[in-house]
């Protein structure tokens, strides 16, 4: 499994730090140039602006700024662009939180800051996200993989376990009933050293959140990153997908945890899984937000096809945005006729 990672760079390290040889040769262009990690600023350029105001003032650290920029836009998707956000509607700092979270990728996100307590006030909203803020001090070590550290929840590494261990329950689920079929999933996610919980297992933080009547929920660190919803169609029930992506998205997420996942195991005929699955992803695809929810901040974004090496799944990703935050719902659907 591929290993990247995305950073996010704060003004005050880039003035502070961009003009010093040893940052610029040593830290920041071997992080983010000669590597396979990614660079994350909004789509507008409002955070590359900034970098540019604060360092107009020293030719060496504009021409390294400079320099930076050539190196990143000579490589084929080196700079990843997020949704951009008004930097008035709260500060540089709050570009800044706001562009990682919101950048549009599955790699490991990194907040670099150059003093960490001014992001103390975002702490919780990155965490939630699944943003790790750093200072410069710890950027080579995150660009290090090893074997033996702690399993860390990262979106696409769990997508892939996921689509891993509902192809191995496709392969045995004969004669089992969906909760069954959840159970064996939970295992899986569990024996990998994932932290799952489900309805036997929920303990009182997850009765409290209101998560009782979801399928899974993933924990990393005491803090709730993923659920995940199940069904079984033999055909596109309008009614029943809704219901339960209302569940996914409004009723059973409280915290409006980014990472969902909405698994439908199909069991209908034997040839109709291709044509569900086009019909599945239409009718997704024409949902309009009264359809789920009567809210006004609700907003269907669009979708994204995602690459399966299984036969048997098919899934895409709906983008979906509540209280402006942008919230990811995978939609999996696997054959299981």
């Amino acid at each position: 499994m591929f290993d990247f990672n995305a950073y996010c760079f704060c003004p005050d390290l880039i003035a502070d730090k961009i003009g010093d040889a040893n940052f610029f040769i040593n830290l920041i262009c071997p992080t983010t140039v000669n590597s396979n990690h990614h660079v994350v600023i909004d789509n507008k350029e409002l955070l590359w602006l900034e970098y540019m105001e604060r360092n107009q003032g020293c030719k060496n650290s504009f021409d390294n700024l400079l320099v930076w920029r050539r190196f990143l836009d000579s490589m084929s998707n080196k700079i990843i662009k997020s949704e951009s956000v008004s930097v008035s509607d709260g500060g540089t700092r709050s570009l800044v939180v706001d562009t990682i979270i919101n950048a549009p990728t599955t790699c490991r996100k990194y907040l670099v800051s150059l003093k960490n307590d001014e992001y103390k006030p975002f702490i919780g909203k990155l965490t939630l996200n699944s943003v790790d803020l750093l200072s410069e001090f710890n950027l080579s070590d995150s660009t290090e993989v090893n074997g033996n550290r702690k399993l860390r929840y990262n979106l696409s590494v769990f997508q892939s376990d996921l689509l891993k261990a509902l192809e191995i329950v496709s392969q045995t689920r004969v004669g089992k009933k969906e909760n069954e079929h959840n159970d064996y999933v939970r295992d899986l996610l569990d024996f990998k050293g994932y932290d799952v919980y489900d309805q036997t297992r929920r303990g009182k933080s997850f009765s409290e959140l209101n998560l009782g009547e979801l399928d899974l929920a993933i924990k990393y660190y005491n803090r709730w990153v993923a659920i995940v919803e199940a069904l079984r169609l033999k055909s596109v029930d309008r009614s029943n997908i809704v219901k339960h992506y209302k569940k996914l998205l409004i009723n059973y997420n409280p915290l409006q945890l980014t990472n969902t996942f909405l698994v439908v195991y199909y069991i209908g005929s034997d040839n109709g899984f291709f044509n569900f699955f086009t019909d599945y992803r239409r009718y997704i695809g024409t949902l309009v937000e009264e359809d789920v929810c009567s809210k006004s901040d609700l907003e269907f974004v669009g979708l994204f096809d995602c690459k399966s090496d299984y036969a048997s799944i098919k899934s895409f990703v709906h983008r979906v945005k509540i209280d402006g935050n942008i919230l990811l719902c995978q939609h999996i659907c696997v054959k299981f006729c």
